[in-house]
């Protein structure tokens, strides 16, 4: 096993969507949401009505949020949106008066604007924006809505976890994280998964990431790995790594592809994985159980026995982990954000209420609950305008 010394941070993970770190979630959608929507109107809504998907893959979840694959040049462009359409379609719609955020490890040359396809990247914001901004309060109606717009997009349990992490943040009684490390002491998995040639066991080892970054993996040479039995009833892995801040667990089956010791290669089979963040651990928290809806990338339900579960366990530490990064929560206020911001008209806004499930008066404790808001983000509402 290996253990590299873990330089953690609130960045590199799901909370890591916009460049930037986590606190750009919340900076950019106030620093530049104002600009970009407040003179957008019910003209926009009428240009979208008359908008048909040709070439381009662009789709309005709203009047105000565009949601489109990542623009491409050179070789992409089979397969991808030309550049120069995009640019000419969003200046043509919406000169002046848009932002684009990059959600993809990709980079543009200077001059060109921004958004891999980043299809789930752009899911998990769109709907964390929803829930941001007071249009609902946990992630279901947010993700169904996303879906009704831009169909086909899959998201894993963690991407649903992170987007309830900003429920959290944002309920009348927000939850506050703590900023305290925590010691994963073992992984259980129970009954043991079927995914060796025989269909009978697995031979398993994880590896635990902070962000993107390997930290510890408990991979070893195929001849000293052990084999579990679905007779033994359980797989325990013991582990010891002390960890802060969005953490991924991911358990592998290591199997030997070509027979004999000198020509055999390594092939490992994702079993599951899970991420999670530290801070939204509850104090005093020992074990974590991940049933396997729970889980992601369980790809193959004909390998895990009924019944399937992970149970994470843990240790959070005492003394808080001492950094120079300022959680993106900490002094972080949301008296000011009203689900208007979101649409051009109050009739748009109560047709994608409608479309989600809720009554208008779902609609009318959202106000109230925003009555006596700041002028910053309500200055962006039709509300005002």
């Amino acid at each position: 096993a290996s253990s590299p010394d873990m330089e953690s941070n609130y960045g590199g993970g799901l909370l890591d969507m916009v460049k930037g770190g986590a606190g750009r979630l919340f900076s950019n959608l106030k620093d530049n949401l104002k600009d970009t929507l407040k003179d957008t109107s019910t003209k926009v809504m009428q240009s979208v009505a008359s908008y048909t998907k040709g070439e381009l893959d662009i789709s309005y979840i709203t009047s105000r949020i565009i949601v489109m694959s990542f623009p491409a040049e050179g070789v992409e462009l089979g397969f991808r949106n030309h550049i120069e359409d995009v640019r000419t379609f969003l200046d043509s719609r919406h000169p002046d008066h848009y932002t684009v955020f990059n959600l993809s490890p990709k980079s543009y040359r200077s001059a060109r604007f921004h958004n891999r396809d980043g299809r789930v990247a752009s899911a998990v914001l769109v709907s964390a924006m929803f829930c941001f901004c007071h249009l609902f309060s946990n992630p279901v109606p947010a993700i169904q809505l996303l879906n009704s717009k831009r169909p086909g997009t899959i998201l894993w349990p963690s991407h649903r976890r992170y987007i309830g992490y900003i429920c959290d943040l944002i309920a009348d009684k927000p939850f506050q994280p703590h900023c305290k490390p925590l010691t994963i002491k073992a992984v259980l998995l129970s009954p043991v998964p079927c995914f060796n040639k025989q269909r009978n066991g697995c031979r398993p080892f994880c590896d635990i990431l902070i962000g993107e970054t390997r930290i510890f993996t408990t991979s070893q040479e195929y001849e000293r790995m052990k084999e579990y039995r679905v007779q033994e009833g359980k797989i325990i892995i013991p582990l010891g790594v002390t960890v802060h801040g969005d953490v991924v667990i991911s358990v592998y089956h290591m199997r030997s592809t070509i027979g004999g010791r000198l020509q055999a290669k390594m092939s490992n089979t994702q079993i599951f994985q899970i991420q999670f963040h530290t801070g939204f651990v509850s104090l005093g928290t020992t074990l974590l159980k991940f049933n396997k809806p729970e889980l992601d990338a369980c790809d193959s339900p004909e390998k895990y026995p009924q019944l399937f579960h992970v149970i994470v366990e843990i240790e959070i530490e005492s003394a808080d982990r001492q950094t120079d990064l300022t959680p993106p929560w900490e002094n972080f206020t949301t008296k000011d954000i009203n689900p208007s911001i979101l649409f051009s008209s109050h009739q748009e806004h109560q047709d994608t209420l409608a479309m989600a499930g809720r009554s208008p008066g779902d609609a009318s404790q959202d106000n109230l609950k925003t009555a006596g808001q700041g002028a910053f983000l309500s200055s962006l509402s039709w509300q005002g305008t």
